[in-house]
C-alpha cells in the first residue's frame, strides 16, 4: 500500500503482494502461533446455527477454506508449538 516502511502482519494479509513486498519469516522459535478460539454463546437466540457453524469452522472443510486465504489450521502436524 506504500503507506509503511515495514510491518508484522499475519501470513494470510500477504494474499496478492508477493511480488510487491519483501517477505521475512520471523523464525519459528521466535515466533509465537495464534490459536483463534470460536465457540457459541450462552444468550444465543439460534443455538443450532450456531452449534451447526462451529462444526462447519472444525470440519476439514472448514479448516481448508481457513487455508485457501492463507491460515494455518489448528492442530496441524507442520506447527511446532514454542515452549
Amino acid at each position: 500500500m506504500g503507506t509503511a516502511d515495514a510491518s508484522i502482519i499475519w501470513k494470510a494479509s500477504l494474499a496478492g503482494t508477493e511480488n510487491k513486498t519483501d517477505i521475512i519469516e520471523i523464525p519459528k522459535e521466535q515466533n509465537i502461533i495464534k490459536v483463534i478460539p470460536i465457540g457459541t454463546l450462552t444468550f444465543s437466540e439460534n443455538k443450532d446455527m450456531a452449534k451447526k457453524f462451529v462444526d462447519f469452522v472444525t470440519s476439514d472443510e472448514g479448516k481448508a477454506v481457513f487455508e485457501k486465504y492463507g491460515f494455518t489450521s489448528y492442530p496441524n502436524a507442520t506447527i511446532e508449538r514454542v515452549k
